[in-house]
């Protein structure tokens, strides 16, 4: 299994959000949930500048096997996407 660093808080989803220090969240997507189900083909990432709530959809991720998921915002308050 592999290690969970402290500093980042986990949703059921796979998801995590790290705080930067500059007043940023920094969100991704756990190696478990990239390395199912296959090979990722095609990442979509929101645009800079849009904001979205927590448990919001953004983006999303398609893996070889044709599966796709759209990660869940982790944050509250609203979360911005950087410039």
């Amino acid at each position: 299994m592999a290690p969970f660093p402290d500093e980042r808080k986990y949703t059921r989803g796979h998801e995590w959000a790290r705080p930067t220090g500059d007043g940023r969240v920094r969100i991704g997507v756990t190696d478990f949930a990239q390395r199912q189900p296959g090979d990722i083909v095609h990442v979509e990432r929101p645009k800079a500048g849009d904001t979205f709530e927590a448990s919001e959809p953004f983006g999303s991720v398609e893996w070889s096997s044709r599966s796709r998921r759209s990660p869940r915002s982790p944050c509250r308050p609203p979360a911005k996407s950087p410039r």
